[in-house]
């Protein structure tokens, strides 16, 4: 009955209830046609996760069944069986979006994949889908000691493991490992050479880079007190201080931040700027840089000369897909504004980091003022609103405002009030409780969906653009 009940309140693929608006605006040339269908409930969940391709939705739910708490899985509104636990933040979807793995628990931890649980281990390190979906590897611990387990195979046990990471072509597999108090970096199994410290971010995330072609690995490692980029084994110069490798998108060249003396450096390959990080242009070679002045940039270089200089530029220096175009944020007399290719946009309170369009022909970017939000499209101000989801925590707009792949048509979910819609091209779109993620996913050039909300019921919506 339990079960019947619980398959009553949260289920229901309801595949042939549809919803339909027809939103007209006189003066945009476009209408939105909007169709909905249902997820299932949303409620009693503590985790909720949205796929790559925002079309499938997994939440962890927890209960009482009168002894204890319990916690299931739910994925597409089919609900897995009671654990005594499942790992919070711990459900991930493959790249392909097709999969799916989460680690769980009954009196010792496993990882389900697709629904199959694997063998128990004391403890469990969060699962990691290779770039083509195929493969999944994780650390796992026993008799105190970790090692990874790779398409379900044991690697070698050491005192620790962390920043696990598959090559671009899935490949080749890498980690860090601790061996007392030293670290190597693991690659296909083979051990590299020991450091004290190789760099890794908090919680473990990788920052293992591999170039385009993964046939290049590059990491930041101390010894003595000093950090330095190594390479394919190979040690670059040492610093007081390295910030994460990258590589150029063509491979053949490579950037980094680095410190010594005080001074702040623009690194690429082993040619030294005085500057902070520097940015590559889409063909590979070095784009620009920024100047630094009171550890704040305030000038942007480049191609070698130097642009004007304000109280501080901010976020990232955004090259166009073609690389002819560069834009970034500036700030002067508290305020902060665009400078596209070298042109000052509008003051506003604040300014996110601009994005090009695909065909690099139009700029957009997400602005605050007087407590309001809009999106200033190719210097022409949108409508004022509440908010524009996540604008100001993420700061860039490229996450977001999403462009069709034909640069037409423009898409960001708003809130007025307490409402939130989609808004394509200035037409506003149905209106829902929240969207589960900012992202807006375009289908075709006139298709988008996204993942929303009303009355505690998960909804996938989508929008034809249709023109008039």
């Amino acid at each position: 009955m339990r079960r019947l009940a619980i398959a009553l309140v949260l289920v229901v693929l309801v595949t042939t209830l549809y919803a339909f608006l027809l939103t007209t605006a006189e003066s945009k040339g476009i209408v939105l046609l909007t169709q909905e269908r249902s997820l299932g409930k949303r409620f009693d969940v503590i985790d909720i996760v949205i796929s790559p391709d925002c079309k499938r939705v997994a939440c962890v739910r927890e209960f009482s069944d009168m002894k204890s708490v319990k916690m299931s899985v739910v994925v597409d509104g089919k609900e897995s069986r009671e654990y005594n636990f499942v790992e919070r933040g711990g459900l991930i979807f493959s790249p392909d979006s097709k999969r799916i793995a989460y680690i769980a628990g009954i009196r010792k931890m496993f990882v389900v994949v697709d629904g199959l649980e694997g063998k128990s281990y004391e403890d469990i390190r969060a699962p990691v889908f290779s770039p083509d979906s195929r493969r999944l590897a994780y650390a796992a611990k026993r008799d105190g000691g970790w090692f990874v387990v790779l398409d379900g195979e044991e690697g070698k046990s050491y005192d620790s493991i962390r920043a696990l990471v598959f090559s671009p072509d899935s490949k080749r597999v890498v980690y860090m490992a601790q061996r007392a108090d030293k670290w190597i970096l693991v690659v296909d199994g083979k051990e590299g050479k020991e450091y004290d410290k190789i760099w890794a971010i908090g919680n473990g995330k990788s920052i293992i880079v591999f170039s385009p072609d993964g046939g290049q690995i590059a990491y930041v490692a101390q010894r003595s007190g000093k950090w330095f980029v190594v390479v394919d084994s190979e040690e670059g110069r040492e610093y007081d201080f390295a910030t994460i490798p990258d590589f150029s998108p063509d491979g053949k060249h490579i950037r980094y931040g680095a410190i010594l003396d005080s001074k702040l450096l623009a690194v690429m390959d082993k040619t030294e700027y005085e500057g902070s990080f520097p940015i590559f242009r889409p063909d590979g070679n070095l784009g620009t840089y920024t100047v630094i002045r009171d550890n704040k940039p305030v000038a942007v270089v480049v191609n070698g000369v130097k642009e004007k200089e304000y109280d501080e530029v901010k976020g990232n220096v955004l090259f166009s897909p073609d690389g002819k175009r560069i834009a970034y944020v500036a700030k002067r007399d508290g305020k902060e504004f665009a400078v596209v290719d070298g042109t000052e946009g509008k003051e506003y309170d604040s300014v996110c980091t601009p994005v090009f369009s695909p065909d690099s022909k139009r700029i957009v970017y997400v602005v605050e003022r007087g407590g309001k939000t809009l999106v200033v499209i190719d210097d022409i101000e949108g409508e004022e609103y509440n908010t524009i989801w996540m604008s100001k925590e993420m700061g860039d707009s490229k996450r977001v405002v999403s462009f069709s792949s034909d640069s037409r048509h423009i898409a960001y979910v708003a809130m007025r009030d307490v409402e939130w819609f989609i808004v394509v091209d200035g037409v506003e779109g149905k209106k829902y409780d929240i969207f589960l993620s900012n992202e807006l996913v375009f289908d075709s050039q006139n298709l988008l969906h996204g993942l929303a909300t009303r009355n505690n019921e998960i909804l996938y919506v989508e929008v034809k653009i249709v023109d008039k």
